[in-house]
């Protein structure tokens, strides 16, 4: 699996394959359709590449928090902070569903339900205090 940042979260391999295929499909569309400029075109998109590379390297994506490899409980998952989307509407659009369900878990929350019931769960933990939230966002034996 190649190395760099994860596009909304989503990481994982076949999204990886799709864009490898995606990529394939352009580079043979410009080289068909272009020929006298697919040279040019085909370098400017190798440097916004390395660009945007140099960029994650050094950690300044913004909404981006850099981590060593996730740890087996969930945290440190790369790919925006939940804490950092305004809303529930926009946790749930910006995070895929299973890291929704990760940190749920990860903070003894409740973690079934439609996507958005869990965003809407998250969300209010990470933006309530602990003393006001609703025992019943709890999974069983870990309210406070």
């Amino acid at each position: 699996q190649p190395e760099g940042p994860p596009v909304d979260g989503l990481q994982v391999p076949a999204y990886v394959r799709y864009l490898e295929g995606t990529l394939e499909y352009v580079r043979g569309f410009v080289e068909r359709t272009q020929p006298l400029e697919a040279d040019d075109l085909l370098a400017a998109a190798r440097t916004a590449g390395e660009e945007a590379a140099a960029t994650w390297d050094k950690g300044e994506l913004p909404r981006w928090r850099p981590s060593a490899a996730p740890a087996a409980d969930g945290a440190g998952e790369e790919g925006p902070d939940p804490a950092s989307f305004p809303s529930a509407e926009a946790l749930e659009a910006g995070l895929p569903p299973e890291r929704v369900r990760s940190e749920l878990a990860r903070h003894g929350l409740k973690a079934g339900g439609r996507p958005s019931e869990r965003a809407a769960r998250l969300f209010a933990f990470l933006h309530t205090p602990r003393d006001k939230l609703d025992k019943g966002m709890f999974a069983k034996g870990t309210a406070p």
